[in-house]
């Protein structure tokens, strides 16, 4: 018969058994599709930072890098931009307000990555920002939070020292 459900996402980005969500283990399969079934990736979170059924955005947070993308499921070829977690610097939640003659101020919620241009012949290694609308300001301020967590667990996996008996028992 076929599957009930997804396949369940083991490990959560603590290295711990999460509960079972069917979003977040459709995440983790797009994830595998997305990085060649790399199992060394580990998903963080699978997040729709925009729900307009005109322009939706989504995003997979994982521990290497940042997914983009607008059709689901995604493909590599439908990638709106793939962020490797090495080029961000920081990432925050921001708002601003839209003002019409007419009617009042309109808020609208934004993600903001500073990004680290790599040094070469038309930067010198400075900072670009990339700017990502949210429907909610709950949202954009929920995925900056798991991008700056993200990051964090990059950073952290770099500095392990891993001998050879440790990258055998590594189930990740």
């Amino acid at each position: 018969p076929p599957p009930v459900r997804h396949r369940r996402c083991c490990i959560g980005s603590t290295g711990t058994l999460t509960c079972y969500s069917e979003v977040q283990a459709r995440g983790q399969e797009y994830l595998l599709r997305l990085n060649d079934g790399a199992r060394d990736e580990k998903l963080v979170s699978y997040e729709l930072l925009n729900e307009n059924p005109a322009e939706p955005l989504r995003v997979i947070i994982s521990s290497q890098a940042l997914y983009f993308f607008r059709d689901s499921p995604p493909d590599p070829q439908s990638l709106s931009e793939r962020i490797d977690l090495n080029d961000l610097q920081e990432c925050r939640a921001s708002s601003s307000k839209t003002i019409h003659s007419l009617s009042p101020a309109i808020p609208s919620f934004y993600i903001v990555m500073s990004l680290v241009e790599p040094p070469n012949t038309t930067s010198d290694g400075r900072r670009s920002n990339t700017k990502l609308k949210c429907s909610k300001e709950e949202k954009a301020i929920k995925v900056a939070q798991l991008i700056n967590y993200a990051k964090n667990l990059h950073e952290e996996e770099k500095r392990i020292v891993r001998t050879l008996r440790l990258q055998q028992d590594t189930i990740w």
